[in-house]
């Protein structure tokens, strides 16, 4: 017994000990340093019950490491209404307001419409510039906007990022409350469009003066002027229904929906994007066969013309 003890001992401290002690049956343990074998049939073994170490039981360490992340960024140009013949600003852009008798009328004059346009391509050419590589699709789309409740109780800190005291600002994104970014998200995931980021292009806020615009139908006015540019100048970009109707050979048609929810502080207009180095195989093939498609059903559109001009 006295050998077998010094023998563990050895082993313990980095000794090797054969495999063979007087020539009975042996078993081997795992301990914390290198393995030394017990006598299963030694009175100390059985006195002391020793349990056999399974590796599941050893701990696993895991470090965690956070990365920041700009998925959300804001070029935002400012949008204001007026009524004809009112003074426009040259960095605005600038919304007629026709009150009629029932409805509203909106107009954006041609001027106007082009500075909606040169804005959206001059954020494409940023964000290509920014990531370093080139855009594989887009999405225009249209959310609400809210300011930050404010708490009921006076706060003895105040986040610098939300600041519950100020005053919805549509030119400052940190006067509007998370769920307004959250909501964009929710409607990206909603339309399995992945993305990379998102840019938020214009905020128009609600005037409670002036009860008969529709300052929703107003943000879909500028949306529907970006996106009919960008199917024009970058068709296969657009991932929206009318960039689809454009790559089919039909005129792109815009369909008005609706922002859920009453009394928002605003409405914003934002073009989400994916690039072209996260792309999927599984997005590879699936163009190719959109595309395969597309071409087939212009050939027989094209052959049926022809057979009824005959």
């Amino acid at each position: 017994m006295f050998l077998l003890l010094c023998l563990s001992a050895l082993g313990h401290f980095g000794c090797v000990v054969p495999p063979t002690i007087n020539g009975s049956e042996k078993q081997c343990y795992v301990s914390c340093s290198l393995p030394f074998f017990y006598d299963k049939t030694d009175p100390l073994f059985l006195s002391q019950k020793m349990v056999l170490v399974s590796n599941n039981d050893l701990p696993v360490y895991y470090k965690e490491e956070s990365e920041a992340t700009r998925t959300t960024k804001f070029c935002l140009r400012p949008v204001r209404t007026l009524k004809p013949r009112a003074e426009r600003r040259t960095e605005a852009i600038n919304v007629q307001v026709v009150p009629g008798k029932t409805t509203t009328f909106i107009q954006l004059d041609e001027d106007e419409a082009r500075k909606v346009q040169q804005h959206g391509d001059a954020v494409v050419r940023k964000l290509q510039k920014i990531h370093k590589t080139a855009l594989w699709n887009v999405f225009v789309g249209r959310s609400y906007a809210d300011r930050i409740q404010r708490g009921k109780q006076a706060a003895e800190e105040i986040n610098l990022d939300h600041d519950e005291n100020s005053e919805f600002d549509p030119l400052n994104p940190r006067s509007w409350s998370e769920d307004t970014l959250g909501f964009v998200r929710n409607l990206l995931q909603a339309a399995e469009f992945r993305f990379d980021g998102v840019v938020v292009l214009f905020c128009v806020q609600c005037d409670p003066a002036e009860a008969g615009v529709d300052y929703d139908e107003l943000a879909w006015e500028l949306e529907k002027c970006l996106v009919y540019h960008l199917v024009a100048t970058r068709g296969q970009l657009v991932m929206n229904e009318e960039g689809t109707m454009s790559r089919r050979g039909l005129d792109p048609v815009s369909r008005k929906t609706k922002t859920p929810g009453r009394k928002r502080s605003g409405y914003l207009v934002y073009m989400a994007y994916q690039l072209l180095d996260t792309v999927t195989q599984d997005q590879i093939v699936g163009e190719a066969v959109n595309r395969w498609e597309t071409t087939n059903s212009k050939i027989a559109r094209t052959k049926t013309t022809v057979q009824q001009t005959q």
